[in-house]
């Protein structure tokens, strides 16, 4: 009996411990990515994986020059899955999106062993943006940490 007991215990510890883990801030560091230059895995939920990678984009017919943070979304499954988040965002290190309004809020449809990333030109809802290049608007704030809230995969 005293066995079960301290069994079912330790059962109820590691759960709790998982639970609060799973609820633990994911808040990444942009310069990290920047420094990386390689797709970064942020996190995977039911055979889908979400993952991050910083690039330069150049518009010279409008002349911006931007880096950007792009998602890419892996659905390993066998079936269709249905992925939404929200995304929280700080500039210069203060919070400016805590991630709970409706226009921080991605969802996409992702078919069986379907990959969808954003770039430069696709995929807007998986694009981050963080700051221009052009010299002259270098002084401008720049998202500084990002986090996906509220990851969901159905």
């Amino acid at each position: 009996m005293k066995t079960l007991k301290s069994l079912l215990l330790v059962l109820i510890v590691a759960t709790l411990a998982t639970a609060f883990k799973s609820a633990e801030s994911r808040k990444i560091s942009v310069a990290d990515a920047i420094q990386s230059g390689e797709w970064i895995v942020y996190e995977t939920i039911n055979n889908v994986t979400i993952s991050y990678k910083v690039v330069d984009c150049s518009d010279e017919v409008n002349g911006l020059f931007t880096q950007d943070l792009f998602l890419k979304v892996e659905n390993k499954n066998t079936k269709d899955v249905q992925v939404t988040f929200n995304t929280a965002l700080w500039v210069n290190d203060q919070m400016t999106h805590d991630g709970t309004s409706e226009e921080s809020k991605v969802s996409l449809k992702i078919a069986a062993g379907q990959t969808i990333a954003g770039d430069c030109k696709e995929n807007p809802q998986l694009k981050i943006f963080i700051g221009f290049n052009d010299e002259d608007k270098l002084n401008i704030p720049r998202t500084s940490h990002f986090e996906l809230k509220d990851i969901n995969v159905k």
